[in-house]
């Protein structure tokens, strides 16, 4: 046997080729399922290729987290494509496609229709911008640094005051992009200690960790919602609007942490 079939002996044994070979035939099958008119079947393909994409024998990637949203969106599983969007933009936060992607797939989320109630379950919403820090726009931060460099050391030289206003506002622009990287590492710590989770069903937040406890609201599939908290296969979370109460353990989907 010669070194190019030895090689291929090889890869076809490696879990990552047969994941990936499998999740591509899976959603494959399910287009052509979808195309000929049978979407109960199809269904059941493009939830199989999701879960091939998301196995742990795959790196985590923005990419696969993409590719797996898309299948279980069409695999009809709202929830699980919610987790796997997300779980791609905290990889990567400044992924335009990942966010567009998780913006629609949360508009299809049945919200109430009374608008207290919504408020209190629409996700949480980032205040700084995902592109504006280190690892987006550093290059340009540190050329914007320079030429503050450069008016500061004219400001020096001509002891002109329109130079030294010129290096401060060059340092304060420059600044921006590292406030953000602290604003992301405090975000990053915040999930890591509260992570994100997504109600995988329609699911009631009662005040205590039990079916007895009184209903505070009913939480619809999709909703993410902040893991606070497990006692007795119950968990307490906190909704985007503030509501906090506790849910079943197995009525929420956690996704991989980046």
């Amino acid at each position: 046997m010669g070194w190019t079939g030895l090689l291929t002996i090889v890869l076809a044994q490696s879990p990552t080729i047969q994941d990936g070979v499998a999740a591509q035939l899976a959603f494959h099958h399910g287009t052509q399922l979808r195309a000929d008119g049978q979407p109960a079947e199809a269904a059941v393909a493009f939830r199989l290729a999701a879960q091939r994409l998301e196995a742990d024998s795959l790196p985590p990637s923005t990419a696969l987290s993409f590719k797996a949203g898309n299948a279980w969106f069409l695999a009809l599983d709202l929830p699980h494509a919610i987790a796997a969007y997300r779980h791609g933009t905290s990889l990567d936060p400044a992924d335009v496609t990942l966010r567009a992607a998780l913006e629609y797939a949360r508009g299809q989320v049945q919200f109430p229709a009374a608008p207290d109630v919504t408020h209190l379950l629409r996700p949480e919403r980032d205040f700084w911008p995902s592109w504006l820090t280190l690892d987006s726009v550093g290059g340009y931060a540190f050329g914007v640094y320079l030429a503050a460099c450069l008016a500061a050391t004219r400001w020096r030289t001509t002891r002109r005051r329109r130079w030294l206003i010129t290096a401060g506002i060059l340092i304060a622009v420059a600044a921006v992009p590292l406030i953000g990287n602290g604003i992301e590492w405090s975000a990053r710590r915040r999930d890591a200690a509260e992570p994100i989770v997504v109600v995988a069903r329609d699911v009631p937040l009662r005040i205590g960790n039990g079916a007895d406890y009184p209903l505070k609201l009913d939480l619809p599939r999709g909703c993410e919602v902040r893991r606070l908290f497990e006692r007795g296969g119950w968990l307490q979370v906190r909704t985007g609007g503030g509501a906090v109460g506790w849910v079943p353990a197995d009525a929420v989907i956690a996704f991989r942490a980046s």
